[in-house]
């Protein structure tokens, strides 16, 4: 709590299939609307931060302030948790193994798929697992360069119908 507490960021709380945040701030509120969920406000922030463990921990905020958020919690917490962007104004707190590749892989496991036929799109930090697991992985044109260039493939546009065009010759069967 120390790292964040007087950090220009907004935090919000996964628990128990429950958001939680300090108070809906302006960041919060647009948040909460796209996704269509309701976050609570913590009336004890001490006990609420100490009374458990959470499904992930978001941290709105402009990009340079989420790096220094980053270095910080990562000095405190090492590796007993994951540290990665859904956005460059979204930084994600999460536990050391959950990730979209491992997502990907048990999923995969579940219906009988073998990766190498999968393929994973993902334009942000959050999805380099995803991409590196999957049989090919494409990264959006507008992806971070590292992400870019974990990829097997990158859009060469941002218009939806690029995406369909890569899909289209990867695997004309399905999309051709």
């Amino acid at each position: 709590h120390q790292s964040f507490a007087h950090a220009p960021v907004h935090p919000l709380f996964y628990r128990s299939d429950s958001l939680y945040c300090l108070a809906l701030t302006p960041p919060i509120v647009p948040y909460c609307r796209e996704r269509r969920v309701t976050a609570r406000v913590v009336e004890e922030p001490e006990g609420f931060l100490g009374s458990g463990t959470f499904v992930k921990c978001v941290f709105i905020g402009h990009p340079a302030d989420l790096r220094i958020l980053r270095e910080e919690l990562t000095a405190l917490l090492g590796s007993e948790v994951r540290l990665v962007n859904s956005s460059p104004d979204h930084l994600e707190l999460l536990p050391p193994g959950a990730s979209k590749g491992a997502a990907l892989r048990f999923l995969a496991g579940h219906l009988g798929v073998p990766l190498s036929q999968v393929i994973a799109v993902g334009d942000e930090e959050n999805d380099l697992d995803m991409l590196r697991e999957a049989g090919v992985g494409i990264a959006m044109p507008h992806a971070p360069e590292d992400v870019r260039a974990a990829a097997d493939r990158v859009v060469p546009s941002a218009e939806a119908a690029d995406l369909l065009a890569l899909l289209a010759e990867i695997c004309p069967e399905r999309f051709g």
